[in-house]
């Protein structure tokens, strides 16, 4: 074989090493991709699950004995754990990346979920003691809206100064 043979075979194989060492780049590159949806999933999984825990534990407490105590109850609940579950969430949702395409619908989300706080502990109790239908109050749909776009505004607005520090 002739020098320059061996030399063009070793050009093709070193493209081919070339070519194999790109698809195992691209291969890996795909498989963090992954990695990094599944994470972004599992974290909006997870605040959206904290919030309806929370949501659902207020609930809870009414109907195991926070009727008897209304004032308290609603006090607390109401006007202290969930707004201040609604603004730290909707903050994380503001700082992070996961949620850029539905900040919106949680803004929604956390709309409704105030709404329907009071209609199913004070409104169901109400309908229960005189069987009559009423529709949830739509006047509670803005507080935990203005809550949620508040902490998202903050958030949106420390993610933006991290950008801004980091490009220093």
């Amino acid at each position: 074989m002739k020098p320059a043979q061996k030399l063009k075979g070793a050009r093709l194989e070193a493209g081919q090493t070339q070519e194999r060492d790109d698809a195992s780049l691209l291969a890996h590159r795909e498989e963090s991709k992954d990695a990094v949806k599944s994470r972004r999933a599992f974290l909006r999984f997870v605040l959206v699950t904290v919030y309806l825990v929370v949501w659902g534990l207020s609930v809870l407490a009414f109907w195991m004995g926070g009727r008897t105590d209304a004032m308290g109850y609603s006090l607390v609940v109401f006007y202290a754990v969930l707004p201040l579950s609604t603004l730290v969430l909707s903050f994380f949702i503001g700082c992070g990346r996961a949620w850029d395409g539905c900040k919106r619908t949680m803004l929604f989300f956390f709309g409704a979920m105030s709404m329907l706080g009071p209609y199913v502990t004070f409104s169901l109790s109400n309908m229960a003691s005189f069987q009559k239908f009423n529709l949830p109050e739509l006047s509670a749909f803005l507080p935990g809206l203005l809550c949620a776009a508040a902490g998202m505004a903050a958030g949106a607005a420390v993610r933006a100064a991290k950008r801004k520090r980091a490009k220093r």
